[in-house]
Formats: structure tokens, C-alpha cells, sequence
């Protein structure tokens, strides 16, 4: 399916730009989806910097407290991707986050480090603090493992591979990085969708008379 750009205006806060591309109808008008049908959505999420990032679209009926969610996909020039699908005919809003990825940003410095034999005890310290500063949005149940990791990553009794290991972690990775970084979360302009029954995409205009 082809990409629906999205219009609206320029999101920033911190250091993360959420630069939507929406197509709107006349006048303002929403634009518009079918119930169960996907609706692809592309926004441009780019920071200065070199700091690694993360995308989310969100969307939810109008009034309706609860979102629903998709990660989004990088693609050619900060142009990231998603589709969301709507359950119910009415109005709808559509909203792209973006962020910083400060834990992925932190593991790949650490790479390029040791790649060419420098010292990491500072760095482990770093993605320690990262880890802390992370742990207040983590789920009661998982808190746990961040803690441990965090506990090994500032270990002067642990060698460097084990401590190298501990801040690798693919469970942990899974646990602290999906999720927006509160500290440098962007949200862009919601964007209002009109979402109409099957039938209003597939029916003529001749078809109201008898």
C-alpha cells in the first residue's frame, strides 16, 4: 500500500524533529479510512547529532483515553513508516512520537571504542547511569533485571567481559528499549481521520436511487 503523507505542523522538543507530511482534503477537511482496513503513514523523525532513534505511531477513536500503538520503520532520509489499522467508523486522530534511543545510542559508541582497543571502565559507568535514569518507566516485573544490570555495569570486582555482558544483554535491551525515552520524547501534531464503513470505499453515486 502506498504511503499516506501526513500534514500538519513541525513537532520539537529536546533535540528530536517530528517534520509530518499528511495529504488533507479541501477545506480542511479529515481525511479519511476505512474500518479494518490499513492506512500507511509516514513522517520525517530526524535530531542533530548522531544519537540513534525511535518512532512510534499512535491512534485511538476521538474522546477515547486509551492509544493504540506501532513501532515505525527508518527509511530513506529520516523518513519513517508505519499503518494503523482503525476498529470503529468515526473520527480518529493519529499522532507520530519520536526520540532518542539513549541505551542503543550508548552500545553502539561502546562498539566503535573497543573496536580500536581504548578503555571502557569510564563508559560502563555511563551506560550504568543511562540505565537509572531509564528505570522509572520500566514495568514493576522487570525492574529487577534492570537493577542487576545496572549493579554489574559499576562492579569494580566483576572483569570487563563480565560487565560488557551484563550491559549486552538481549533481555535487557528488550526491556529498556522499545519504549519512548521520556527524557527526549517528541510528539507531533494529532492528526483527525475520519474512518467510515466498508461500503463508503467501494460504493457510486447512482447507487443512492432506485
Amino acid at each position: 500500500m502506498a504511503v499516506s503523507p501526513l500534514h500538519g505542523g513541525r513537532a520539537m522538543t529536546g533535540r528530536v524533529v517530528i517534520d509530518p507530511a499528511i495529504a488533507t482534503t479541501p477545506h480542511g477537511y479529515p481525511l479519511k479510512a476505512l474500518v479494518g482496513h490499513e492506512m500507511a503513514v509516514s513522517a520525517t523523525v530526524f535530531r542533530d547529532g548522531h544519537g540513534e532513534r525511535g518512532a512510534r505511531l499512535r491512534w485511538r477513536p476521538v474522546g477515547v483515553p486509551r492509544w493504540r500503538s506501532t513501532p515505525m520503520v527508518a527509511g530513506y532520509e529520516d523518513r519513517w513508516t508505519a499503518a494503523a489499522t482503525f476498529d470503529a467508523v468515526g473520527l480518529h486522530e493519529i499522532v507520530v512520537d519520536g526520540w532518542t534511543r539513549r541505551y542503543a545510542t550508548w552500545q553502539r559508541d561502546l562498539e566503535r571504542w573497543l573496536a580500536v582497543g581504548e578503555d571502557v571502565a569510564a563508559e560502563l559507568l555511563v551506560g550504568a547511569g543511562i540505565l537509572e535514569e531509564l528505570l522509572g518507566s520500566v514495568p514493576t516485573d522487570q525492574r529487577g533485571r534492570v537493577e542487576d544490570a545496572i549493579a554489574t555495569l559499576r562492579s569494580e570486582r566483576c572483569t570487563t567481559r563480565v560487565r560488557l555482558d551484563a550491559g549486552f544483554d538481549d533481555a535487557l535491551v528488550a526491556i529498556v528499549d522499545p519504549d519512548p525515552d521520556p527524557a527526549d520524547l517528541t510528539e507531533s501534531v494529532p492528526i483527525v481521520v475520519r474512518v467510515e464503513r466498508e461500503r463508503a470505499g467501494v460504493g457510486a453515486w447512482y447507487e443512492l436511487f432506485p
